[in-house]
C-alpha cells in the first residue's frame, strides 16, 4: 500500500508582517517631521526673540535720545531766557553811561567858556562844597589851600573814575562778545543733537532691516526644508515600490 503525501501547512502573514517596511518608512517619515516641525518652532522663536531685542533697544535709544533733548531744550530756553535778561541790563546801563557822558561833556565846555572872576568862583562852589569859601579879589580870586587840596583831590578821584568807565566799556564789550559765542555754541549744541536724531533714526532703520532679515532667513530655511522632505518623501515612496 502506498503511503499518503503529508502537505505542508502555508504560514499565514499578517498585515503588519507584510507592509513593515512601509510601516518602518512611515514611522521614520513621521519622526523626521515631527523633529522638522520642531526645529522650525525653534528657529522662529529664535527669530522673534532676537528682533524684539532689536525693537526693545532701538525703542531704549529714541527713549534715551528723547530725553535729552528736552533737557537741552529746556537749558537752551533757560539760558534765551537769561540772556535776554542780560541784554536789557546792559542796554540800560550802556544807555545810562552814554547819557551820563553827554551831560558831563556839557557842563565842562560850559565851565571852560571865557568868564569873569566872579563867574568862575561861583561855578566853583556850585561845583565843591568848599571847606573855605573863595575870595574875589580884583586880580582873579584868593583860593585856600584847603580848597586847592579838595580840587586835587577831585582831579584824582575823576580820572579814576574815567578809567573805571573806559574798564567798564571794555567789560561790557567782552562779556556782549562772550554771550554771542555762547549763542553759536547753542546752535553748535542744535546741530550735535539733530546729528543725534539722525543716528538714532539710521539705528532704527538698521534694527528693522535686521529684524527683516531674520524673518526672511527664517522662511528661506523653511522653505529649504520643506523641499527636502518633499525630495526624501518622494524618494522613499519610489524605494517602497
Amino acid at each position: 500500500m502506498t503511503p499518503t503525501p503529508t502537505s505542508t501547512p502555508v504560514a499565514t502573514l499578517t498585515w503588519l508582517q507584510k507592509h513593515e517596511r512601509i510601516v518602518l518608512t512611515f514611522l521614520v517619515l513621521a519622526f523626521g517631521a515631527w523633529g522638522f516641525n520642531h526645529w522650525l518652532d525653534k528657529s522662529a522663536t529664535d527669530a522673534n526673540t532676537k528682533a524684539a531685542i532689536a525693537e526693545q533697544a532701538a525703542a531704549q535709544s529714541k527713549s534715551v535720545a528723547d530725553t535729552a533733548l528736552a533737557q537741552l531744550a529746556q537749558q537752551q530756553a533757560s539760558f534765551n531766557q537769561a540772556e535776554q535778561v542780560r541784554e536789557t541790563e546792559m542796554a540800560s546801563l550802556i544807555a545810562a553811561i552814554t547819557s551820563r557822558d553827554a551831560a558831563s561833556i556839557t557842563r565842562v565846555k560850559a565851565v571852560e567858556q571865557p568868564k569873569t572872576p566872579t563867574q568862575a568862583v561861583t561855578d566853583v562852589q556850585s561845583a565843591y562844597v568848599l571847606p573855605i569859601p573863595i575870595t574875589v579879589t580884583s586880580d582873579g580870586a584868593d583860593v585856600p589851600t584847603v580848597d586847592l587840596q579838595l580840587f586835587t583831590a577831585t582831579k584824582i578821584t575823576g580820572d579814576t573814575c574815567t578809567s573805571d568807565l573806559q574798564d567798564t566799556r571794555s567789560e561790557l564789550s567782552t562779556t556782549a562778545a562772550g554771550l554771542i559765542q555762547a549763542t553759536g555754541l547753542l546752535a553748535t549744541k542744535d546741530k550735535a543733537i539733530a546729528d543725534l536724531q539722525g543716528e538714532i533714526t539710521t539705528d532704527n532703520t538698521a534694527h528693522a532691516a535686521e529684524v527683516k532679515q531674520l524673518k526672511a532667513d527664517a522662511r528661506k530655511h523653511s522653505w529649504r526644508w520643506f523641499w527636502t522632505g518633499v525630495v526624501v518623501g518622494f524618494t522613499g515612496r519610489s524605494a517602497i515600490r
